[in-house]
């Protein structure tokens, strides 16, 4: 899908985004078994949200890490449109964050659009990113990602499944593509990740998403 309609799409569908995945699907609870499972944070590591939404990746990752006692993690995340970006700013205003940095920006041209010192990072999430990107662009989007890696960093993807649920879910409704596992670790070869795994999300949400970690080198 083109830059120009996501950003009008989640320009109007915004709120209703931030209802329906996150607090109906309760998407963010699924976010937190996963990451405590897989230890996910460690002190001092640098974070990069790849297309954070309404931040639903950060806000939990955050919140481990406070409750963890976990800290001096730089937590940094961008997307596409800014009505998203706001929703995200309305969270931070509210609960009193001021350590997350957000930027809007096109995955497809971070050179141009990121802050020269967003790099090294540690761990990357692409939570339902790759679904906007069109098919012959998305080993680009990887590949600018990989760039702004540490050279031992990780990259973690969440993506809609190719199944007859996610047909009416994602691709009928918010107009995304889908994926199956050995086509998301195409994608991911040949944009040059490594130690390409696929990793459990609760029984819920396995109808519907995959969670694919991968190394830079």
């Amino acid at each position: 899908m083109p830059a120009n309609r996501v950003r009008g799409l989640y320009t109007r569908k915004a709120k209703l985004y931030q209802f329906f995945f996150v607090n109906f699907l309760q998407w963010e609870k699924v976010l937190e078994t996963y990451f405590q499972a897989n230890r996910t944070l460690h002190s001092g590591m640098s974070l990069l949200d790849a297309g954070c939404g309404t931040g639903s990746v950060t806000r939990v990752l955050h919140r481990l890490a406070s409750r963890q006692g976990i800290d001096k993690i730089t937590f940094h995340a961008f997307d596409l449109t800014p009505a998203m970006l706001d929703l995200f700013r309305q969270w931070m205003k509210k609960e009193g964050v001021q350590d997350i940095q957000l930027q809007q920006a096109n995955v497809l041209d971070l050179e141009n659009q990121l802050p020269q010192d967003w790099k090294d990072y540690d761990l990357i999430v692409a939570s339902t990113l790759l679904e906007y990107i069109p098919h012959e662009q998305i080993d680009r989007a990887l590949s600018n990602l990989k760039r702004l890696m540490a050279e031992d960093g990780r990259l973690l993807v969440f993506v809609t499944k190719r199944t007859w649920i996610a047909r009416w879910t994602g691709a009928k409704w918010w107009g995304t593509n889908l994926f199956n596992p050995d086509e998301i670790e195409t994608n991911l070869r040949q944009a040059g990740f490594t130690a390409i795994q696929i990793k459990k999300l609760p029984a819920s949400w396995d109808p519907f998403m995959l969670a694919v970690e991968a190394k830079s080198n």
